[in-house]
């Protein structure tokens, strides 16, 4: 027999899941944790916190790992591979998988953290892959809620904006791509968690797809000049011509098929990544902080 609140989370040994599998466990909730390697398994000390060595590619560890869980949160993906296959098998298929055993555990709720990269035109790999895991979850029975996140920065994020700030704090030196004028709408990773919280609490959020993003969208350059101005550090900017970089990773990618896959990022580098949280600020009563806001409230909590 099931008890209430026993959560099951999927990447709990990422960024993200570390800080929800934390947020969970302090406020009384039984966590799940689906880890991959064995050195994540003593990340959590809390009573609360279970850890399971599994893979979304290996359904007999998955359904072992769900236990009598009641809630699924689903946030492991592949974002960086060497080849498109690894993108199909973890971000499709493992969804598949996931859905299957979801299902069979009789889960209440199921909340997919997508992400904006499903809404961009053309797709990247990454950004196709989690379409088409969104079309599986959409096309299963289960009572399912579908969260497209902006990208995520907060205490101990070490890929995206923490990987930034460390290089601001050391390089003469800011290089940026093209004239810095691409927007991104970043979003603190207290702001996600939140909004995933509400998408098991609320039941009028069955089937619905939520936008989530920091309130405001800044151009690549005024990221940059705000971390300048928290860090309280002066830096010379050098806007470097992407054109060439471009034409570049055209050439290489037709060369050699790990550079094809890697190559994406930088072609599509100066796209806007841009939400409409509107639906998540009315439904979710969502109200993200803001980017300096987050920044300060991010390095106080790393001291």
């Amino acid at each position: 027999m099931k008890k209430n609140n026993i959560y099951f989370v999927t990447g709990a040994g990422g960024f993200i899941g570390r800080h929800l599998v934390d947020k969970l466990a302090k406020e009384g909730s039984h966590v799940r944790c689906l880890v991959r390697r064995d050195r994540h398994k003593d990340l959590w000390k809390s009573k609360n916190i279970t850890t399971v060595l599994g893979d979304l590619q290996d359904r007999d560890s998955l359904e072992n790992a769900i236990g009598n869980a009641n809630f699924c949160i689903h946030l492991a993906s592949v974002i960086n591979s060497k080849n498109k296959a690894e993108f199909e098998d973890v971000n499709v298929r493992g969804m598949s998988n996931m859905i299957d055993v979801s299902l069979g555990a009789n889960i209440e709720k199921f909340v997919y953290v997508s992400s904006i990269d499903a809404e961009l035109v053309p797709h990247s790999l990454y950004g196709g892959t989690k379409l088409a895991a969104e079309k599986k979850l959409k096309e299963s029975s289960l009572n399912y809620t579908i969260l497209r996140s902006t990208v995520v920065y907060g205490q101990s994020d070490d890929k995206h904006i923490s990987s930034l700030i460390k290089f601001i704090g050391h390089s003469p030196l800011v290089p940026i791509f093209g004239d810095g004028y691409y927007k991104r709408q970043p979003v603190y990773v207290g702001d996600l968690i939140y909004a995933i919280k509400k998408c098991i609490e609320l039941e009028g959020t069955t089937g619905k797809i939520y936008d989530i993003a920091g309130p405001s969208a800044l151009t690549m350059n005024e990221i940059v000049q705000t971390i300048l101005r928290v860090l309280g550090k002066k830096r010379m900017i050098v806007h470097l011509p992407i054109a060439p970089v471009k034409r570049l990773c055209l050439v290489l990618g037709k060369i050699n098929r790990f550079l094809r896959t890697h190559s994406q990022q930088i072609l599509s580098i100066d796209q806007d990544k841009l939400a409409d949280i509107g639906s998540a600020q009315g439904e979710l009563s969502f109200k993200p902080i803001g980017f300096e806001h987050g920044l300060r409230t991010m390095l106080k909590g790393d001291q």
